[in-house]
């Protein structure tokens, strides 16, 4: 029941989370293996270097430790040592798409 209430929750701060920050994508998935909720966020330079998602990512994981204290949250991306092969959720920003896209032609 937890596991739920917890995914709820994270689903839904992360929706808002690409609507504040409309360049990223964001992968979710529960590892039922490690019991940890995994969050991939890309592309990696605004993971590293975005202020407002750095600010974002604080108050959520705050918040969540202190509402679920005995799950673990766990914010990855590119190049980092876990990957998400299948998320249970995918958010795209509004942005993403062409941000990512013109990438391509730098």
């Amino acid at each position: 029941m937890m596991k739920e209430q917890a995914k709820t929750y994270i689903t839904s701060r992360l929706a808002d989370l690409v609507n504040t920050v409309p360049v990223m994508k964001i992968l979710y998935k529960y590892d039922s293996l490690s019991k940890e909720h995994l969050v991939k966020v890309l592309p990696i330079n605004e993971y590293r270097e975005n202020t407002t998602y750095q600010l974002e990512e604080e108050d959520i994981l705050f918040d969540f430790i202190g509402k679920f204290p005995f799950d673990n949250l766990v914010f990855l991306s590119d190049n980092d040592w876990i990957d998400i092969n299948e998320p249970d959720e995918v958010f795209e920003g509004s942005n993403y798409s062409f941000y990512s896209n013109s990438e391509l032609f730098e």
